[in-house]
C-alpha cells in the first residue's frame, strides 16, 4: 500500500473562537513548540497558519484518520 501525501489544513471560514479552541486542543495533544516565538514555523504569525500547522501535526500523529479526532467536522480540508 502506497501512502499518499495528505495534509489536514484549516478551513479559512472556521469561526475565530472555534479556531482558537481547536488550536489549543491540538497543541495540548501533540505539542506546538515549532509555532512558538523562535520556532521554525512561527512565521507567518497568524492564528490561521498556526492552527493549520497544529491541526496537521495532530492529524499525522493520530494516524491520519478520515475525520479529525475531536475537532469539528468542517474544520479540516484535506489537501
Amino acid at each position: 500500500m502506497v501512502l499518499q501525501k495528505i495534509w489536514c489544513v484549516v478551513n479559512p471560514s472556521t469561526p475565530h473562537d472555534e479556531l482558537l479552541a481547536n488550536l489549543d486542543y491540538a497543541c495540548t495533544q501533540v505539542g506546538c513548540s515549532q509555532i512558538q516565538l523562535g520556532g521554525s514555523c512561527f512565521y507567518p504569525n497568524t492564528y490561521l497558519h498556526h492552527a493549520s500547522f497544529a491541526t496537521n501535526l495532530y492529524y499525522q500523529r493520530m494516524g491520519r484518520p478520515l475525520l479529525p479526532l475531536r475537532l469539528t467536522d468542517h474544520y479540516c480540508h484535506f489537501a
